[in-house]
Order: structure tokens, then C-alpha cells, then sequence
């Protein structure tokens, strides 16, 4: 049976807590991970990544985590968004959720709990990706066989 073609695991955080504890849980998916500081690092991976996985750990500053969530949703139909904020508070669950957040969780959270998460939704995203008739990014030369067969576009025919 072959390996699924890898989805983008982002964790965007101000420290790499999380980077740490997820890169290493999650070693064997099918994932390629990247970790994000600021809203343009975010941004500049999300444009033709149709499914994947992003988490939002908050931090300090919940404000500016609400806008880069905000933010990356509109580029994100499909992903699923976990946002981590650092206390319980049921109005910023609520507007983050509001904002695009698949689930909201609140620190402290231990990371296997984190990682089962993920996992699981991992394997729903691979479902859903399939299901919509996305295989993975486009390879450009798995199509070259053709083009020895057709003639140059730039060349008469005879």
C-alpha cells in the first residue's frame, strides 16, 4: 500500500514549544511540518495548500493570535485549526471559533493530548483531501511522456 502524499502540519507560535513537542510526535505521519512567528511567514505557506492542519498557540497575546487566525482562514476552506489560547475564557473560545478555529483548547494541555488530535484529524483531512479528487501538490514532470507524443505548440505541423 503506498504512503498518502504529505499534508502541511503549521504550528504558529510566538516560542516553539509546540514545534518541539509536535515535529517529534509526529515524525512517522504524513505531514510536512513548518513553524511560523509572524503573520507573513504564515501567509506565505498557505497559497495553493487546499487541505492541512494549522495550530495557533496564542501565547501572551491573544489579540494579535485572533488576527493572524483570522487572517490565514480566508485562505484556509478546508484546513483544520486548532487554536491554544493560555487561559479558559469561553468568549475567546467562542470568537475564535467565530474567526475560523476548528477547536479551541486552553493551556495547560499536555502535548500527547495535542498530538492524538492532530492525528485524528490528520487522517480526516487525507479523507477529505481523496475524497475531493486532490492527490498532492501537481508534479509537472509525471506528464513529460506526453509531451514527446504531442507536438510543440510553438512549431507548425506538417
Amino acid at each position: 500500500m503506498s504512503r498518502p502524499s504529505p499534508l502541511p502540519l503549521i504550528i504558529h507560535e510566538p516560542r516553539t514549544f509546540w514545534a518541539r513537542q509536535l515535529r517529534a510526535r509526529s515524525a512517522t505521519w504524513p505531514v510536512h511540518c513548518h513553524e511560523t512567528r509572524s503573520l507573513d511567514d504564515l501567509l506565505s505557506l498557505l497559497p495553493n495548500q487546499p487541505f492541512g492542519l494549522l495550530v495557533i498557540d496564542s501565547g501572551n497575546n491573544p489579540a494579535s493570535a485572533l488576527e493572524h487566525l483570522a487572517a490565514a482562514s480566508l485562505h484556509l476552506k478546508n484546513w483544520l485549526i486548532l487554536f491554544i489560547v493560555s487561559h479558559d475564557d469561553p468568549q475567546l473560545a467562542t470568537l475564535a471559533r467565530t474567526l475560523g478555529a476548528s477547536h479551541v483548547v486552553a493551556s495547560p494541555i499536555p502535548p500527547p493530548v495535542v498530538a492524538s488530535l492532530l492525528h485524528r484529524w490528520l487522517k480526516l483531512s487525507l479523507t477529505r483531501r481523496d475524497r475531493s479528487g486532490w492527490v498532492g501538490q501537481p508534479n509537472p514532470s509525471a506528464d513529460a511522456w506526453l509531451d514527446e507524443l504531442l507536438p510543440s505548440p510553438l512549431q507548425p505541423t506538417t
